[in-house]
């Protein structure tokens, strides 16, 4: 929604570099405080048994891992 109003001209707003880059490499939205960035928030993973983790939720993990920590 905050992605929206700002595409459309309502005002300005933080929005998560994941969803704002894009939009600024194309041009729909501009940077105002180029030297500004947020701390970075904790992230977690919950589920259910470490023990019998299924391939899925296996691999899910280790794709998050991986793009968390190219970045």
């Amino acid at each position: 929604m905050m992605k929206q109003a700002v595409e459309s001209g309502v005002g300005i707003s933080y929005i998560p570099d994941y969803i704002a880059l894009p939009l600024i490499k194309a041009e729909k939205l501009k940077r105002i405080l180029p030297d500004w960035q947020s701390k970075g928030q904790p992230f977690s993973m919950l589920y259910r048994d470490r023990k019998q983790v299924s391939y899925r939720v296996r691999l899910l993990i280790e794709h998050t891992l991986q793009h968390f920590n190219e970045k």
